[in-house]
C-alpha cells in the first residue's frame, strides 16, 4: 500500500472516530474525550487510536474502560461514515506524550525561572568574586589566569600551559 493512502485513511479514521465520539456517543462515564493521533497497520487491519482526556487517572482508567466496551459501536458508525468495505480493528489507548510534554514545558519554566526567582546562578554578578576581571564568563572559577583558553579543563596545572 502506498505511504500517501495509508495517510489520508489515517486521517480519514481519526476524523471519523472522533465525529462518532463527538455526535454519537451518549455514556456520561466517557467525560471529555480527545483523539490526539491514529496509528494505522500496512494491510489495514489494526487501528491504535490514541485518547487523552480533561479528567483525573483514576478517571481517565474508567474512560478508557467506556471506550474498550463501546469499541464495537464506534468501529461500525466509523465504517459507515467512511463507506470503508472493511474497518480496521480498533483499540484505545492512552496518549501519555501530552502530559510528557506538560511536565517538560514545567521543567524548563522552572530551569529558566529556578536561578533567577532564588537570587543564585551564573548569570548573577553577586556570586562572581570582587577580583575577577569583568570580561571573564561568571562560569570560569576564579583561581584560573585570565590568560588560560576556554576551552582547556580546570585541572591542568597553569605552569604546564606555559611548557606548551
Amino acid at each position: 500500500m502506498s505511504g500517501h493512502r495509508l495517510e489520508k485513511i489515517t486521517k480519514e479514521l481519526l476524523r471519523g472516530v472522533s465525529e462518532v465520539l463527538r455526535d454519537e456517543m451518549r455514556d456520561p462515564g466517557l467525560g471529555l474525550v480527545t483523539v490526539t493521533r491514529v496509528k494505522l497497520s500496512r494491510d489495514l487491519q489494526r487501528a491504535c487510536v490514541y485518547v487523552s482526556f480533561l479528567n483525573s487517572k483514576k478517571q481517565t482508567k474508567k474512560s478508557l474502560a467506556a471506550l474498550d466496551r463501546a469499541k464495537g459501536f464506534i468501529q461500525y458508525h466509523v465504517g459507515r461514515r467512511l463507506n470503508m468495505r472493511q474497518m480496521p480493528e480498533i483499540s484505545f489507548q492512552f496518549d501519555e506524550s501530552i502530559e510528557g510534554a506538560i511536565r517538560i514545558s514545567k521543567l524548563i519554566d522552572r530551569a529558566v525561572a529556578g536561578p533567577a526567582d532564588a537570587g543564585l546562578g551564573a548569570n548573577n554578578p553577586a556570586d562572581v568574586p570582587a577580583d575577577v576581571p569583568a570580561d571573564v564568563p561568571a562560569d570560569v572559577p576564579a583561581d584560573v589566569p585570565a590568560d588560560v583558553p576556554a576551552d582547556v579543563p580546570a585541572d591542568v596545572p597553569a605552569k604546564s600551559l606555559a611548557e606548551e
